[in-house]
């Protein structure tokens, strides 16, 4: 078979293939005439696809431009993988008018992105396409997007790291067990579309048993009251080994507070008590790290910003593989991102999790501490301070509140709170779902 048609078989070829894919032809132009230009054109969008303008020419392209999970990405060539997350649609239109035959021509592969939207992905190609090649309209698009099967439940293990004395001491106050706060936190930050199953698990209970992580997307860690450098508590340890067995099986972690400190320990760091001692309420001015600019963890999150928090211990030295993503001058490790044998840990010291009213409940359940410690002159103020915050969480308008408290939109704004929660699970969590799935 000539050069020519094997480049052009290939669109009828790639069934077979483990990934779907399709290659797009383009190089300088040979050829002068306009209608020689277009002539060629047609000759090898037909040759390619066994029609001319046809509209069924959309359900020949579909499988090829659509990974299982319906997302674009190029490859294949080292001119493409410099772009690698550039879709094969802006390319095609860049290059439309220096399309030739395939003897001159470069290739360029589709393959999995999951973390793309695909219904955005496939209107926008689409879209684009239709007025040249005189396909089906957006409308007979969105059509075919939508009778696609409902996707599968992102399935999440929460660890709840609290003692059972620990939770029946939250929930005396009027808080929500950690457990609650991350079903529900995760339920928020999932993109729409996307259901999340959650089970909890208490593994600082004398019965724990480690369940079956294989069938888990990701793993979430609440916050906890235990002390992460007391190697004598097996309730620690417990939950050390654990996440070193998450590590090995390469299943993507996110959590909180006691989640930054398990991370680094179970990947070899170190961490141990703050020696300003505790912080509370507000961590203040949590400046991200040149690395944590460039995270994916913090895209769309502000620079510096505030966020609720409760924590006697801090990370003291980053494990290998660790970094450093952001501090604050009480604590100078405020977020981590591990990557450790098969596994990366997202997590962050503070307590996105958290709201007024959380805050003001777990205040009330530390208030007699928390007087010991000086943060309150007695507990009359204690009480007065949980009231302000249940106030303002009952009435955001109340700016009496907010200015007297020193309140901003990265507390008050859930959009802005949840940032680390969605971007873990755009980032982490959904493309180890579709990597898992589409084995």
């Amino acid at each position: 078979m000539s050069t020519r048609h094997q480049c052009c078989s290939s669109l009828s070829q790639a069934s077979s293939a483990t990934e779907p894919q399709l290659t797009l032809c383009r190089g300088p132009l040979h050829l002068q005439s306009k209608a020689k230009k277009r002539a060629a054109q047609r000759r090898w969008f037909r040759e390619m696809t066994g029609f001319k303008r046809h509209p069924s020419l959309l359900a020949r392209l579909l499988p090829y431009l659509a990974a299982p999970d319906g997302s674009l990405k190029t490859s294949a060539s080292p001119r493409a993988s410099q772009a690698a997350h550039t879709s094969v649609l802006t390319r095609a239109r860049a290059n439309y008018r220096n399309w030739c035959p395939p003897h001159y021509s470069r290739g360029y592969q589709v393959e999995k992105d999951p973390a793309a939207d695909a219904t955005r992905q496939l209107r926008a190609m689409l879209t684009r396409f239709a007025p040249r090649l005189r396909l089906q309209s957006p409308a007979a698009v969105r059509a075919l997007s939508s009778a696609a099967p409902a996707a599968s439940p992102l399935k999440v293990l929460v660890i709840d790291g609290y003692s059972p004395e620990g939770r029946a001491d939250l929930e005396a106050g009027g808080a929500s067990t950690a457990g609650k706060l991350y079903i529900d936190l995760l339920n928020k930050s999932a993109p729409a579309g996307v259901e999340v199953a959650s089970d909890v698990v208490y593994p600082a209970d004398s019965d724990f048993q480690s369940p079956e992580l294989s069938k888990y997307h990701a793993v979430a860690w609440t916050g906890c009251s235990l002390t992460i450098h007391d190697a004598q508590d097996v309730r620690v340890t417990k939950q050390i080994d654990f996440a070193k067995k998450v590590f090995e099986e390469g299943i993507p972690q996110y959590g909180s507070c006691w989640a930054a400190q398990i991370a680094v320990a179970a990947a070899g760091g170190h961490c141990g008590a703050n020696p300003r001692g505790r912080e509370m309420g507000i961590a203040r001015k949590i400046e991200l790290s040149p690395e944590g600019r460039a995270h994916p963890m913090f895209e769309g999150k502000p620079s510096v910003f505030d966020a609720f928090t409760s924590h006697n211990d801090e990370v003291t030295h980053m494990p290998p593989g660790g970094l450093a993503l952001g501090g604050n001058d009480f604590t100078k490790v405020q977020a981590v991102a591990v990557r450790h044998k098969k596994g990366d840990f997202w997590a962050v010291q503070y307590h996105p999790e958290y709201d007024l009213h959380e805050l003001a409940r777990l205040t009330y359940c530390r208030r007699a501490k928390l007087v010991g410690l000086g943060f309150f002159a007695d507990m009359k103020s204690a009480d007065q301070y949980v009231d302000d915050l249940e106030n303002l969480h009952i009435d955001p308008s109340r700016y009496d509140i907010a200015w007297r408290l020193g309140l901003d939109a990265d507390v008050m704004d859930e959009n802005i709170r949840h940032c680390e929660t969605r971007n873990f699970i755009k980032y982490l969590a959904l493309p180890y779902k579709a990597a898992i799935e589409g084995k």
